[in-house]
């Protein structure tokens, strides 16, 4: 057991599982997370929108929720390995576990040096076959194996191969056909299948349910009577399965023995050092009445159409509402307002509360990982006190929320969530919610929403800079200034203003002497000295050498002369740093202050600009003169 929760009353453990709002790892997740607050777990759960299987941008992106997991701060991690397509990524993050001392459970893969949860497929498929072949007698039996190559699959097809030649039907390769787990593979098998014809087949075995439903749907629509005709079996027991007609004989996951097992490993295991490795969960066999038996009857399907009738209108109806969401903010210069303004958008997903924790480095084009900080966004949704949000605050990373432990002593799980754009991670969303009431697939709707929206606003942004910034200095540009410097001054109304306007002297001569190249060198060190002089005061490049730069408040005239000063430090600095140049970069800076009142910014960039050229003429580079001249 790993050391974080010493000294308290629970233990801390981290489950990683990808596509949460799957129904079946939804149904985990909730027996799970009902389950930890009787053996004094509190569970973090981190998932994905993608098992990696398309290795795209995206799947680069949500690879990330490894990176999330901060081994060190947990007592265990347990990992539904199985559920992911590629396995670099987590087996670093096993890697970095085990090195911190903190015991991996790894399910249904068998990981080195892990605790390892085997769920045997084998011994109830071969139940299954056994069932159709020796209870059942069907000798002319087809099989739909799950992909080539996969150990799943090919363990499915040995036990097929290996109960036939125990009952003495020779093993036919021509009876074997690859559906790839799911529908479409499945439906070119079954072409392939009616073309050799139906007559010469009793029964079809499958190596899941998918595979099971389009078969028994397949020959229905030919006209083919399930069982009396073909008979069919599948596997998995997953839920669609329970309104067929006629009900699958299949295998049962057994998911009550799996919550057993991870809390008996919990509670009694990992305190000791001669924990077993290797643990093993058997699941059942289920008789339906696709194989002839008189099995279980499907479920009252009409019940189940009238509630998946209700959630898809539900469904299209937030749909709509994540749509109206990007429309609304996509091209919203205020973060400010997305903020204030997204609990409305997301309180039907049903949760307690929400964090986006935002990668600072998000948007630099460089950076594709985590940064040192984080700055967190909190909502709080309850049904008495409504919807609401806090202002952002700064957090370091790996504290996974501000002040876990105090907020973990009121609640028993989370569910946390890699935040990505264009393969980047831009930060991850923590929720706390109601296990009976949290809606799964709106929350995975709103979170590719949410990603769409930050791409938007990330293209609109970068649209923005293209027509407000100086490609070479990165300061706004003449157009970018006058846009936000009117905004600036109808805010500023009864306050000062101070405008600081900067001329880079000898410009030409540089040029003509050293190239226009040199001279571009010139003006990018003069706009950095300018860019690392001010904080949130408005720079720009409004021409060829001006640059200009102007700042708002109740007393601007000291912040005005400091900037200035710290541009003449910068300039002096790099003239010592280079004295090979060939020229020293020099500047002519005037400032002038003033109340805002009725002055328009003409007069203020006349004021500055006359104080500018007396210093250019009177060569008083070095001297801040402030005053009209």
């Amino acid at each position: 057991m790993g050391k974080y929760s010493e000294g308290k009353d629970y233990k801390v453990i981290a489950f990683i599982v990808a596509f949460f709002h799957n129904d079946e790892r939804m149904d985990m997740i909730r027996a799970v997370a009902r389950e930890c607050g009787k053996h004094n777990c509190k569970v973090v759960f981190y998932s994905t929108l993608s098992d990696f299987y398309n290795h795209d941008l995206t799947d680069m992106g949500e690879k990330k929720i490894f990176d999330a997991v901060s081994v060190e701060r947990y007592d265990a991690v347990v990992l539904m390995a199985e559920s992911f397509k590629q396995d670099e990524d987590y087996l670093r993050m096993v890697k970095k576990a085990q090195e911190a001392g903190v015991p991996v459970i790894s399910v249904d893969k068998e990981l080195t040096g892990c605790i390892n949860i085997h769920f045997d497929y084998k011994s109830v498929f071969r139940e299954i076959v056994e069932h159709m072949i020796e209870y059942h007698g069907y000798r002319k039996v087809n099989f739909i194996a799950g992909f080539r190559n996969n150990t799943f699959s090919d363990d499915r097809l040995a036990v097929y191969r290996e109960v036939l030649e125990r009952n003495g039907i020779p093993y036919d390769p021509e009876r074997v056909y690859y559906g790839e787990f799911w529908s479409d593979p499945t439906l070119q098998a079954l072409d392939e299948m009616e073309k050799k014809g139906f007559d010469d087949i009793d029964a079809i075995i499958c190596a899941n349910d998918i595979m099971a439903i389009v078969a028994g749907n397949y020959l229905m629509e030919h006209g083919y009577r399930i069982p009396e005709d073909i008979a069919v079996s599948g596997f998995d027991g997953i839920r669609m399965e329970k309104y067929c007609v006629p009900r699958l004989t299949t295998g049962i996951y057994n998911l009550e023995g799996f919550i057993n097992t991870f809390f008996h490993i919990i509670d009694e295991e990992l305190q000791k050092e001669d924990c077993p490795k290797d643990w093993t969960i058997y699941n059942k066999m289920q008789l339906g009445r696709s194989c002839g038996c008189d099995g279980v009857l499907p479920e009252h399907a009409a019940f189940e159409m009238v509630q998946l009738k209700q959630a898809m209108d539900s469904e299209i109806k937030f749909q709509g509402t994540m749509g109206q969401m990007v429309t609304n903010f996509a091209n919203t210069e205020s973060a400010t307002r997305v903020f204030l303004e997204m609990p409305q958008y997301i309180k039907d997903i049903r949760y307690k509360d929400f964090w986006y924790c935002m990668n600072v480095l998000a948007f630099k084009a460089e950076d594709t990982n985590y940064a040192t900080k984080m700055k967190v966004m909190h909502y709080h949704c309850s049904e008495t006190e409504g919807t609401g949000g806090e202002k952002s605050i700064d957090m370091d990373f790996g504290e996974l929320i501000p002040d876990l432990d105090t907020y973990l002593q009121t609640t028993d799980y989370l569910l946390v969530m890699t935040m990505h754009m264009e393969g980047k991670t831009t930060g991850y969303t923590v929720l706390n919610f109601d296990i009976e009431k949290f809606w799964a697939t709106a929350y995975a709707t709103f979170l590719v929403s949410f990603r769409h929206l930050q791409e938007m606003r990330n293209t609109y942004r970068m649209m923005l800079d293209t027509y407000q910034k100086d490609p070479l200095t990165g300061l706004y540009n003449r157009t970018g200034f006058y846009h936000v410097v009117e905004t600036l001054m109808v805010n500023s109304s009864d306050l000062e203003m101070s405008v600081i306007m900067m001329d880079m002297d000898h410009l030409k001569m540089i040029n003509d002497n050293f190239g226009h190249m040199e001279g571009d060198y010139a003006l990018q060190t003069l706009g950095n000295i300018v860019k690392n002089s001010v904080g949130q005061e408005l720079a720009a490049r409004i021409g060829g050498d001006e640059f200009l730069i102007v700042m708002t408040g109740e007393s601007t005239s000291e912040r005005a002369e400091a900037i200035a000063n710290t541009v003449r430090e910068g300039i002096r600095q790099h003239n010592l740093q280079h004295p090979d140049k060939g020229y020293e970069l020099q500047a002519s800076i005037g400032t002038y202050t003033n109340h805002v009142g009725n002055h328009m910014l003409d007069y203020f960039m006349k004021k500055a600009d006359d104080i500018m050229y007396a210093i250019k003429y009177c060569h008083h580079r070095e001297v801040p003169v402030t005053q009209e001249p």
